[in-house]
């Protein structure tokens, strides 16, 4: 079979491929090897980049847009080899209407088909051409002195009465060679009998008849317009029709006024039926619904806006009817729990009368609504065991290295599922940041191995818990261990590795600035033991912030426009805090330092990837990921 292989790259939410592809009208068993690459992230020095590959897809589905009707949605079909295999069959590109410039998208799909992400759009680098000639042998397409006339049974030009037997052919019907043969014996019999005088004559009663039932529907009067004919009588009540659209459009102009924006009001009329038939409903539309006694009733209809994270609400619709009911339920995302949910209807809160254990009836509607929700992540940590230790540590080959203040277990501990994400692990160790221990531990290390226990990397990490940790796709295990500092007891360290455990955390990319400050002024300056981190929006309303970092960790308050309202009433220096802010507070700045007092000089090495916890208590955070982006 025919094949082009062809290279689909990534870039943010962009897709292109390496070159077009130009297939012709009536090509056909043509297949298209997929191979999906990312042009930015590269996951280890190994891998190809193909996409395909990283995310174990095991099928994929591919979608064509050319308009609105010419479209297709492909099959789900099994990956191979870590490409998306396409095939361009007989019936995909043989009308005209089919030739043209397409838009194409690939989704992958896991190996129980239950998961599903989707490449952004590859757009017109798919092209459907029309071939120099065709020997197509079909109505509306054969080429006289090219097309080849398909065989078909025997046809019969008369009935038993002599009557021509008339069909109805049209375009896509296959000219055949019974069709042709059939045509010629009607022309010949025909012929023959005009020549001898046999034919029958032609019946013309039925004409007359209806030429005299025309004359008698169009009657005697005469017509009132200034042409008295018919042609003329009709383009003079044409124009004046346009006429009075004219008018009703100025009227519509100067008359009709949108509160709501001042976007362009348009008006609906129908019936009943047809208006419960639409499935949106634009706010700026008036619509003029039929009513029972004949005349139209004017029906207004509000928003619907969701402001959900992590996790869903089961009713889609994006707006209803006043008066209507509104019914949904709304669902945390695989290990979160819902955390908040505040519904307003017309600006004003409703939660406490519309809202109960994830569902949400409002009985009638009569303003627009807005669904607030927010989910948090579940932690869940590995039993307690007893494990047994190396004394040293794993170096970048995966080899065993002696080290006096170093320790990683022999086991080999398996990763929990959750705690997998977006190629990334959490590792936490549960101490008190402010006791003796935590001061005594230098840096978590360990070493990240597949399915068959095969060395992948080293894990190093820096004292600040919990921290994120690049890892492979294929990583199944983890030997864990530490270093402390000099000096420190041999107990303190065993201690704190049997307090390890795992957390899954959906955390957002914040931005920072090594070697900036920010003073209570708002004020940015240079100060090379600090790290500044970018602007974080806080929830409205707020009058405490917990947050909780690296060793020195404050924060400069702003309002919305982001003028500076000075420090937190409570600046202390703490980890793990919970301050009292300004009123008006709608954004934060963090300071951070490498240690309690802030006199280390800062580097890059230091903050990168590490996690921060901000919320208006402990309970109740969004995480977030130094990492520039």
């Amino acid at each position: 079979m025919i094949y082009k292989k062809c290279v689909m790259t990534i870039d943010k939410n962009k897709a292109a491929l390496d070159e077009d592809i130009y297939l012709y009208r009536l090509d056909k068993n043509i297949e298209l090897y997929f191979t999906i690459v990312n042009n930015k992230y590269r996951f280890n020095k190994g891998d190809m980049n193909n996409i395909i590959l990283i995310t174990n897809a095991s099928f994929f589905q591919v979608r064509l847009y050319k308009n609105a009707e010419i479209k297709y949605t492909f099959a789900i079909q099994p990956t191979d080899g870590g490409q998306a295999i396409l095939t361009i069959t007989d019936d995909l590109i043989d009308d005209p209407i089919e030739v043209g410039d397409y838009d194409f998208q690939i989704s992958l799909l896991d190996e129980e088909k239950t998961s599903m992400i989707s490449m952004p759009i590859v757009s017109k680098q798919l092209h459907v051409c029309e071939p120099l000639v065709s020997d197509d042998a079909t109505m509306g397409k054969a080429v006289l002195g090219l097309s080849k006339l398909a065989t078909g049974e025997i046809k019969n030009a008369f009935d038993s009465d002599g009557n021509y037997v008339r069909e109805i052919h049209k375009d896509g019907d296959i000219l055949s060679a019974s069709i042709i043969n059939k045509f010629e014996e009607a022309l010949d019999t025909n012929t023959k009998a005009i020549k001898s005088g046999t034919g029958t004559p032609y019946d013309d009663t039925k004409i007359k008849t209806d030429i005299n039932t025309i004359k008698t529907d169009l009657g005697t009067e005469e017509l009132t317009t200034t042409a008295k004919d018919v042609k003329g009588a009709v383009n003079e009540v044409n124009s004046q029709y346009k006429d009075i659209a004219h008018e009703v459009n100025a009227i519509k102009s100067s008359s009709l006024i949108n509160q709501n924006g001042g976007k362009t009001l348009k008006i609906w009329a129908g019936t009943k039926v047809e208006y419960d038939a639409l499935l949106v409903k634009d706010e700026n539309t008036v619509y003029l619904v039929e009513g029972s006694g004949g005349g139209s009733t004017t029906v207004t209809t509000y928003t619907i806006t969701n402001n959900l994270s992590n996790c869903t609400n089961s009713n889609s619709v994006t707006s209803a009817d006043e008066n209507s009911s509104y019914t949904s339920t709304i669902t945390a995302d695989i290990n979160y729990t819902l955390s908040t949910v505040t519904i307003t209807m017309g600006g004003t809160d409703i939660t406490n009368t519309a809202y109960t254990n994830g569902t949400i009836f409002i009985d009638s509607v009569t303003g627009d609504i807005v669904i607030t929700a927010r989910a948090i992540a579940n932690e869940s940590s590995s039993e307690e065991t007893s494990y047994t230790y190396f004394n040293g540590y794993v170096d970048d080959s995966g080899n065993l290295v002696e080290n006096a203040g170093s320790y990683i277990t022999n086991e080999y501990i398996e990763i929990p599922a959750n705690c997998i994400y977006n190629l990334c692990m959490v590792i936490y160790v549960n101490v008190n940041k402010t006791s003796d221990e935590y001061n005594a531990l230098s840096a978590i290390r360990g070493a990240l191995y597949d399915a068959d226990k095969n060395f992948i990397s080293k894990i190093w990490t820096k004292q600040t818990t919990p921290h994120i940790t690049p890892i492979a796709s294929n990583a199944k295990y983890v030997r864990l261990g530490a270093t402390i500092v000099d000096g420190t007891s041999e107990d303190i360290i065993l201690s704190l590795l049997s307090n390890i455990s795992f957390i899954k955390k959906n955390a957002i990319n914040l931005n920072y600035e090594v070697g900036k400050t920010c003073d209570s002024a708002g004020i940015i300056s240079i100060d090379s033991k600090k790290t500044l981190s970018d602007y974080i929006e806080i929830d409205d309303g707020s009058t405490t912030l917990y947050t909780s970092s690296i060793a020195y960790n404050t924060f400069r308050c702003f309002d919305s426009n982001k003028n500076c309202l000075g420090n937190p009433t409570d600046p202390s220096l703490n980890r793990s805090i919970s301050r009292t802010i300004p009123t008006g507070t709608k954004y934060i700045r963090l300071v951070l330092g490498a240690n309690d007092t802030a006199n280390i000089d800062m580097t890059d090495y230091m903050v990168n990837e590490v996690f921060i916890e901000v919320g208006i208590d402990a309970d109740n955070t969004t995480s977030y990921i130094l990492r520039n982006s």
